[in-house]
């Protein structure tokens, strides 16, 4: 019997994770060489125990819909967390706020880029700044993740509580 992805989340929500949970985590990427030019998850596939298949960003999608709502799945949203999160990672190496703010007026002077280009170019940044620091993206994410398993969802719904309080949770654009 199959259990869906996000019931299979929620009953992992408060357990001890740490040991087996990379291994129940794990996702197989294809060689480099079965890629084609634009590569597409296999997403919802049956592995050979008769098991949904679902690759790391499909499960990180699933927990953060079933942890925030149907929220989680408009771009808009998930955009508004990227740019929160890049924002911290240059907060935590010091970057100082006035670099940050004159980045995103010269972003915004510009015309919009197109989104899988921006996907790659923020996804090959992320690896650069890593590589740079010492750190594995993948390693990272994955023990980003099971940390996240491990909290439960009150303290997630007041993380977001703060910030609807604080407006930037409101995606609205604000009348100049």
């Amino acid at each position: 019997m199959r259990l869906g992805l996000t019931k299979w989340l929620m009953g992992l929500r408060g357990q001890n994770l740490d040991g087996d949970l990379f291994k129940l985590l794990r996702w197989q990427l294809p060689p480099l060489s079965a890629l084609t030019e634009t590569p597409t998850a296999k997403i919802g596939q049956l592995n050979n125990q008769g098991n949904l298949h679902m690759n790391r960003q499909s499960q990180i999608l699933a927990w953060a819909t079933s942890t925030f709502g149907p929220v989680a799945e408009h771009v808009d949203e998930r955009a508004a967390r990227v740019v929160e999160e890049a924002i911290e990672l240059g907060q935590s190496v010091g970057l100082p706020k006035e670099v940050v703010h004159r980045i995103l007026d010269r972003v915004y002077s510009r015309p919009p880029g197109e989104l899988g280009r921006e996907i790659g170019g923020t996804g090959m940044t992320l690896e650069a700044f890593a590589e740079v620091a010492g750190y594995d993206v993948d390693d990272s994410i994955n023990r980003e993740f099971v940390r996240v398993l491990k909290v439960d969802k009150a303290t997630f719904e007041k993380k977001h509580a703060d910030k609807v309080r604080a407006g930037t949770a409101d995606l609205t654009a604000v009348a100049q």
